[in-house]
Protein backbone atom coordinates (compact mmCIF):
# COMPACT_ATOMS: atom_id res chain seq x y z
CA UNK A 1 0.00 0.00 0.00
CA UNK A 2 1.17 3.50 -0.77
CA UNK A 3 2.42 5.73 1.98
CA UNK A 4 -0.51 7.97 3.05
CA UNK A 5 1.84 10.94 3.13
CA UNK A 6 2.36 10.52 -0.63
CA UNK A 7 -1.34 10.96 -1.40
CA UNK A 8 -1.50 14.70 -0.82
CA UNK A 9 -2.72 16.03 -4.14
CA UNK A 10 -4.93 13.16 -5.25
CA UNK A 11 -6.66 12.94 -1.86
CA UNK A 12 -7.50 16.62 -1.90
CA UNK A 13 -8.58 16.23 -5.53
CA UNK A 14 -10.83 13.32 -4.59
CA UNK A 15 -12.41 15.37 -1.81
CA UNK A 16 -12.97 18.43 -3.99
CA UNK A 17 -14.32 16.37 -6.89
CA UNK A 18 -16.68 14.45 -4.61
CA UNK A 19 -17.87 17.68 -2.99
CA UNK A 20 -18.44 19.35 -6.37
CA UNK A 21 -20.38 16.39 -7.75
CA UNK A 22 -22.44 16.10 -4.57
CA UNK A 23 -23.35 19.79 -4.68
CA UNK A 24 -24.23 19.62 -8.39
CA UNK A 25 -26.51 16.60 -7.98
CA UNK A 26 -28.11 17.88 -4.78
CA UNK A 27 -28.82 21.27 -6.33
CA UNK A 28 -30.31 19.62 -9.42
CA UNK A 29 -32.79 17.59 -7.38
CA UNK A 30 -33.53 20.26 -4.78
CA UNK A 31 -34.21 22.95 -7.36
CA UNK A 32 -36.58 20.60 -9.18
CA UNK A 33 -38.50 20.04 -5.94
CA UNK A 34 -38.65 23.74 -5.01
CA UNK A 35 -42.02 25.44 -5.43
CA UNK A 36 -42.24 27.38 -8.68
CA UNK A 37 -44.26 30.58 -9.16
CA UNK A 38 -47.52 30.17 -11.04
CA UNK A 39 -47.25 30.44 -14.81
CA UNK A 40 -49.77 33.29 -14.76
CA UNK A 41 -47.42 35.32 -12.56
CA UNK A 42 -44.44 34.67 -14.82
CA UNK A 43 -46.41 35.59 -17.95
CA UNK A 44 -47.80 38.73 -16.27
CA UNK A 45 -44.25 39.83 -15.33
CA UNK A 46 -43.08 39.37 -18.93
CA UNK A 47 -46.08 41.26 -20.32
CA UNK A 48 -45.48 44.18 -17.95
CA UNK A 49 -41.77 44.25 -18.90
CA UNK A 50 -42.66 44.27 -22.62
CA UNK A 51 -45.21 47.05 -22.07
CA UNK A 52 -42.72 49.18 -20.14
CA UNK A 53 -40.01 48.67 -22.78
CA UNK A 54 -42.46 49.57 -25.56
CA UNK A 55 -43.63 52.75 -23.81
CA UNK A 56 -40.05 53.78 -23.10
CA UNK A 57 -39.06 53.19 -26.73
CA UNK A 58 -42.05 55.17 -28.08
CA UNK A 59 -41.45 58.10 -25.74
CA UNK A 60 -37.72 58.14 -26.49
CA UNK A 61 -36.57 57.38 -22.96
CA UNK A 62 -33.32 55.50 -22.61
CA UNK A 63 -33.48 52.27 -20.68
CA UNK A 64 -30.48 51.01 -18.82
CA UNK A 65 -29.61 47.44 -19.54
CA UNK A 66 -30.10 45.50 -16.32
CA UNK A 67 -26.98 44.10 -14.77
CA UNK A 68 -26.84 40.32 -14.96
CA UNK A 69 -28.15 38.74 -11.79
CA UNK A 70 -26.26 35.97 -10.05
CA UNK A 71 -29.05 33.59 -9.13
CA UNK A 72 -28.54 30.36 -7.22
CA UNK A 73 -28.26 28.29 -10.41
CA UNK A 74 -25.39 30.36 -11.81
CA UNK A 75 -23.62 30.38 -8.45
CA UNK A 76 -23.86 26.61 -8.05
CA UNK A 77 -22.70 25.93 -11.60
CA UNK A 78 -19.77 28.29 -11.14
CA UNK A 79 -18.82 26.80 -7.77
CA UNK A 80 -19.03 23.21 -8.99
CA UNK A 81 -17.05 24.09 -12.11
CA UNK A 82 -14.30 25.67 -10.02
CA UNK A 83 -14.18 22.77 -7.55
CA UNK A 84 -14.26 20.20 -10.35
CA UNK A 85 -11.51 22.01 -12.22
CA UNK A 86 -9.38 22.10 -9.09
CA UNK A 87 -9.92 18.36 -8.69
CA UNK A 88 -8.77 17.81 -12.27
CA UNK A 89 -5.67 19.95 -11.77
CA UNK A 90 -4.83 18.19 -8.50
CA UNK A 91 -5.27 14.81 -10.18
CA UNK A 92 -2.74 15.80 -12.85
CA UNK A 93 -0.33 17.19 -10.25
CA UNK A 94 -0.70 13.99 -8.23
CA UNK A 95 -0.01 11.91 -11.31
CA UNK A 96 3.09 13.96 -12.08
CA UNK A 97 4.22 13.50 -8.46
CA UNK A 98 3.90 9.73 -9.00
CA UNK A 99 1.00 9.25 -6.62
CA UNK A 100 -0.97 6.02 -7.13
CA UNK A 101 -2.88 6.02 -10.41
CA UNK A 102 -6.14 4.86 -8.86
CA UNK A 103 -6.42 7.94 -6.65
CA UNK A 104 -5.48 10.26 -9.52
CA UNK A 105 -8.00 8.66 -11.88
CA UNK A 106 -10.70 8.87 -9.21
CA UNK A 107 -10.03 12.55 -8.62
CA UNK A 108 -10.05 13.23 -12.36
CA UNK A 109 -13.28 11.27 -12.86
CA UNK A 110 -15.11 13.05 -10.03
CA UNK A 111 -13.86 16.46 -11.13
CA UNK A 112 -14.75 15.82 -14.76
CA UNK A 113 -18.20 14.54 -13.82
CA UNK A 114 -18.85 17.63 -11.69
CA UNK A 115 -17.78 19.97 -14.50
CA UNK A 116 -19.80 18.10 -17.14
CA UNK A 117 -22.96 17.55 -15.05
CA UNK A 118 -24.83 20.79 -15.93
CA UNK A 119 -24.04 20.34 -19.63
CA UNK A 120 -25.12 16.71 -19.66
CA UNK A 121 -28.39 17.57 -17.92
CA UNK A 122 -29.01 20.38 -20.40
CA UNK A 123 -28.25 18.12 -23.36
CA UNK A 124 -30.58 15.42 -22.05
CA UNK A 125 -33.33 18.01 -21.60
CA UNK A 126 -32.87 19.20 -25.19
CA UNK A 127 -32.98 15.61 -26.47
CA UNK A 128 -36.18 14.92 -24.55
CA UNK A 129 -37.79 18.07 -25.97
CA UNK A 130 -36.76 17.10 -29.50
CA UNK A 131 -38.18 13.61 -29.04
CA UNK A 132 -41.44 15.04 -27.70
CA UNK A 133 -41.76 17.40 -30.67
CA UNK A 134 -40.98 14.56 -33.09
CA UNK A 135 -43.59 12.35 -31.43
CA UNK A 136 -46.15 15.17 -31.58
CA UNK A 137 -45.45 15.78 -35.25
CA UNK A 138 -45.51 12.05 -35.91
CA UNK A 139 -49.06 11.86 -34.56
CA UNK A 140 -50.27 14.23 -37.27
CA UNK A 141 -47.98 13.51 -40.20
CA UNK A 142 -46.89 9.96 -39.48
Amino acid sequence: MADPRKLKFSTVGLALGALALLVAIAHFWLSAAAPQPAIEDRIADKVVAIRDATVDRLTGREREAPAPQWDSYRLVVTATSILGSLALVLAVVGFVQKEPKRACVGAAALGGAAVAFPFVVGALGAIIILLAVAAFLGMFFG
